[in-house]
């Protein structure tokens, strides 16, 4: 389920990259990549813990399992989504 949730943060992101080229402002790609980097840490483990473990009571060893998984995957998944939308946007004929 945790991978499942990286796709879709990885397919929102290429979408997210697409629309800001198409709208001309091709610097905000960064402060993109920087939210999403900011959400790995902060957000994105807070919503995907409430919605899996909202109905059990544990120590939260799956809370510090979850945060983990999302900064040691996510935010290098991340980073590799922004090189290989790089690499697409530089190989582009123009």
């Amino acid at each position: 389920m945790k991978i499942i949730a990286l796709l879709l943060i990885s397919t929102l992101q290429w979408f997210g990259y697409s629309v800001v080229i198409s709208i001309g402002k091709s610097q905000w790609r960064y402060l993109l990549l920087i939210a999403l980097i900011i959400g790995h840490v902060f957000v994105f483990p807070l919503w995907y813990g409430r919605l899996s473990f909202s109905h059990t009571l544990d120590c939260g060893n799956p809370m510090i399992g979850t945060y983990l998984f999302f900064t040691i995957i996510g935010i290098p998944l991340t980073i590799l989504t922004d090189f290989a939308y790089k690499r697409r946007i530089n190989k582009k004929p123009k």
